[in-house]
């Protein structure tokens, strides 16, 4: 993957997690609906969920960068999903309101997994093409595979 294409993905990384919370402010403005303590922490996680692009983008790509993502990422899920078994019991509505039938949380909760398997996937393909080793400048083999054939 060249420099320019890496940027650009974290970027877009970030704007996904600037729309979520922008999101998540308008709900709370537009339709006046007080974010609850795990609705806080989710915000939270949502907004450590960009230290890793963050990093990419200032340091070049590492893993250690795609680790704290998914440490967010993980803690964010394990958030979204506490407060989704709050309200599975059949005749709670639930909390605030619903968007295309799933409330903000649920919602989180699908951003919050497909982040890790954006994350996981970026660092096994990461682990793939440098090794356990430092990457090369150039690259033009995943080393990983190199030594598999």
């Amino acid at each position: 993957m060249t420099q320019t294409r890496a940027v650009t993905l974290n970027a877009l990384s970030l704007y996904a997690v600037a729309l979520v919370l922008a999101a998540a402010f308008a709900a709370q403005f537009m339709l006046h609906e007080l974010p609850c303590p795990l609705c806080l922490l989710q915000r939270i996680l949502f907004a450590t969920l960009a230290v890793g692009p963050i990093l990419n983008i200032r340091f070049g790509p590492r893993p250690s960068h795609y680790a704290i993502s998914l440490l967010a990422a993980v803690a964010g899920a394990v958030a979204s999903t506490r407060q989704v078994l709050l309200h599975i019991l059949p005749g709670d509505t639930g909390y605030g309101s619903a968007l295309l039938g799933y409330h903000y949380y649920s919602w989180a909760l699908i951003g919050f997994v497909a982040a890790i398997a954006l994350t996981a996937a970026n660092v096994a393909t990461t682990l793939l093409e440098c090794g356990l080793s430092a990457c090369a400048d150039n690259p033009v083999v995943y080393e990983l595979l190199r030594h598999a054939s």
